[in-house]
């Protein structure tokens, strides 16, 4: 008898059962999210394994990506005359493709990303009107226009963010670790090219750590 907590009693149908049945016998389930799901449920059900693995381009003899694909996620609007070609050309050199949403620019940001982007598949939505009074509308917009890129890695970065040197020389390491699936980064609010302030009146955001770069978007939902 077992009177440990039982985890995921909100799932339906196989999904349940798995989940009682492994909590009850002490198992640690998880899910490979990288791939769909092909449930064998008898054994004559295996007879369809290596078809699914063919459909699923996973099969002997499948070709394997070189690396994970990242692709930036970005919004703008009117970064043209400020810091978004100086971004644009630090993270071009390690990017596989760009999703940027030109939120309601009256500038030429977009011809800007265009131009520094040139050679990478790049992606512009353009908002006539600005969402920005209402950011979680917009970030959503942003999350479900990057996903359908099915991209392996997500750098979110905003047109005034550049990394330290040593992100170009390491990021491709950071996304090939496939038991990470998130990477925080400290953020600093320069006053200028060489200066910022760091006190108890003035600390890095988020408590010293920005949300950043991420894994597999199939796993997570936009709410």
């Amino acid at each position: 008898m077992n009177f440990n907590r039982i985890e995921n009693l909100t799932f339906w149908g196989e999904d349940r059962h798995f989940c009682i049945r492994a909590a009850a016998l002490g198992i640690s389930m998880y899910v490979d999210t990288h791939l769909p799901a092909y449930h064998i449920y008898r054994d004559s059900d295996l007879e369809g394994a290596m078809e699914f693995l063919d459909r699923t381009d996973m099969g002997e003899g499948s070709k394997v990506a070189s690396h994970p694909k990242l692709t930036l996620s970005m919004v703008m609007k009117n970064e043209s005359e400020r810091y978004l070609r100086k971004v644009l050309e630090e993270i071009r050199d390690y990017i596989d493709e760009a999703v940027i949403i030109d939120d309601g620019s009256t500038d030429n940001s977009a011809e800007v990303s265009l131009e520094v982007l040139k050679g990478i598949p790049v992606r512009i939505i353009r908002n006539d009107i600005s969402k920005f009074s209402n950011e979680i509308e917009l970030r959503k917009m942003q999350w479900t226009e990057t996903v359908k890129s099915n991209p392996d890695w997500i750098l979110n970065l905003d047109a005034d963010e550049v990394f330290e040197n040593r992100f170009k020389e390491e990021v491709r390491q950071l996304i090939s670790d496939q038991e990470v699936d998130v990477y925080c980064f400290r953020l600093y609010d320069f006053w200028n090219e060489t200066h910022y302030r760091e006190d108890a009146a003035n600390l890095p955001q988020c408590c010293g750590l920005s949300f950043h770069l991420h894994s597999n978007p199939s796993r997570y939902k936009c709410l």
